[in-house]
């Protein structure tokens, strides 16, 4: 570098001279090599941003250099140099230049011979960068956005979430912006609570431009119900959700259960919506279910409902009984729970009222003959894993003569003498029947008899009576069967 050095007096003597009024004149050629070029990677630059010069075309010296200078100014200006050890083409990274416009230059060979400049850039102090988040506050596993304004628009211009008070040098996660000056970024959320800023910087340094605070918290506990415990199978299930952080692509689903996060049988995204409802078509098929809230595209679980059944179906064997009679109570597509039971209550009791039950011990599906009970009018019911959360009831059924009666209209006929036998409160089955029998004989002996119609309340004439003297009674039965509803008092035929 000798020669510069001593050009580096010269251009010294010519300053003084050009102080004195003289005009400079350092001899060198300014006319560029053709073919040879030199160029900056942006047009624009912060004082604190580094500059970079490409160069191609160059002889191939080992002295050839590159020099940034003042634009306009004589070729002996030199603000940086560097030579580029005989390549022909290649970049340099020059630090931060004070406020300014300058040129970039290439020289051959330890010469103040010009080969090319780049055209004019400038070095102007930054207006400062804005940063913001969408929030100030984002729950763990929520997406943060950041949005950015006066960047330099450089393609290494660059964005970062950092813990808060960190230095610049300590990041968390970033992108580079895309050479946009405004723009925005997704960032995927954090995991750890704690405080946070993002960050914005020029062209690849860590000389902040801009820096916003935000806040991570856990999540409040998200909270998922349905509309009911049970469906009918292709019913419709209203699913409401609560607590949820509010990401576009948080999720709702229905799932058998027990089932694996991945298991789903219907969903739908909530599309931001933090609390509200969704309904959904019931499974097609029969089971116990639940109703699941996701986080954002995942299946990080965030909140599950009670269990619901689908196809419940639960029945009694008849509609009535006699107060020695069993039964028999039939269940399909139960939870499954060991602790789900099944029990006989009082038509329009309390869920809490129970005359007897059973555990289903897991069983999703089968049948229980209860012992007899008391007369009355009676329900079955289908209750959840030990609690008093009602799955399902049958219709109401009765137990021996409660509401049903059977009366003739008197006491004593004559032989061969009509009698008139009147009923209130059967079932209403077509076959019902009404029976005059021997008083005290077994409920399968029958000496005349008529069935009902389904009319749940009626007379009829036996024409022509008994033709056998003795102490009679008449009986109502359900349905065909010998399952006795009532007795009436006996009477006498003479």
């Amino acid at each position: 570098m000798k020669n510069l050095r001593n050009a580096a007096l010269l251009g010294l003597v010519l300053f003084v001279g050009c102080a004195l009024g003289s005009e400079p004149d350092t001899g060198e050629s300014t006319a560029s090599i053709t073919g040879s070029t030199v160029t900056t990677d942006a047009s624009s630059y912060t004082p604190n941003q580094a500059v970079t010069v490409s160069w191609s075309g160059l002889p191939g010296n080992t002295n050839d250099w590159v020099a940034i200078a003042p634009a306009g100014s004589n070729v002996t200006t030199v603000n940086s140099w560097v030579y580029t050890g005989g390549a022909t083409a290649g970049t340099h990274a020059f630090g931060g230049l004070a406020v300014g416009s300058y040129v970039a230059r290439a020289f051959s060979d330890d010469s103040y011979n010009l080969l090319s400049e780049s055209a004019t850039f400038a070095v102007a102090a930054s207006t400062a960068g804005n940063v913001t988040t969408s929030s100030t506050t984002y729950t763990t596993g929520q997406t943060i956005v950041a949005n950015w304004t006066n960047l330099p628009g450089t393609s290494t211009d660059w964005i970062a979430i950092a813990p808060a008070a960190s230095t610049a040098q300590t990041v968390i996660a970033w992108s580079y912006t895309g050479g946009t000056a405004s723009g925005s970024h997704s960032f995927a959320g954090l995991s750890t609570v704690g405080n946070y800023v993002v960050r914005i910087f020029p062209s690849d340094t860590y000389a902040m431009a801009g820096e916003a605070p935000f806040a991570v918290t856990n999540p409040a506990a998200a909270t998922v119900s349905t509309d009911s415990t049970a469906y009918a199978t292709g019913g419709q299930v209203v699913v409401t959700f609560s607590g949820l952080p509010g990401n576009s692509h948080d999720w709702i689903a229905l799932a058998p259960q027990g089932s694996s996060a991945s298991s789903v049988t219907r969903w739908a995204y909530t599309n931001g919506a933090a609390s509200g409802t969704m309904t959904f078509e019931a499974p097609s098929s029969g089971g116990a279910f639940v109703a699941r809230a996701f986080d954002n595209d995942s299946y990080s679980e965030l909140g599950e409902s009670a269990v619901f059944s689908v196809g419940l179906d639960l029945a009694t064997d008849r509609s009535s009984y006699g107060t020695s009679d069993h039964i028999v109570v039939t269940w399909a597509n139960l939870p499954g729970n060991q602790t789900d039971w099944i029990a006989l209550a009082p038509a329009g009791s309390a869920p809490s009222t129970v005359t007897s039950w059973i555990y289903t011990n897991g069983a999703t599906s089968g049948t229980h003959s209860f012992a007899a009970i008391a007369s009355g009018t009676y329900v079955a019911r289908a209750f959840v894993n030990d609690s008093y959360t009602m799955l399902s009831e049958t219709p109401a059924f009765t137990v021996g003569s409660s509401g049903v009666t059977v009366t003739p209209d008197a006491s004593t006929y004559a032989v061969g003498g009509d009698i008139t036998v009147t009923w209130t409160n059967l079932p209403g089955n077509q076959h019902d029947w009404i029976a005059l029998a021997p008083s005290g004989s077994a409920d399968t002996t029958t000496t005349r008899w008529v069935y009902t119609g389904g009319a749940t309340s009626g007379s009829t004439t036996f024409t022509g009576g008994l033709s056998s003297a003795g102490t009679y009674i008449a009986r109502a039965f359900e349905n065909d069967t010998y399952t006795k509803l009532d007795e009436s008092p006996s009477f006498n035929v003479q």
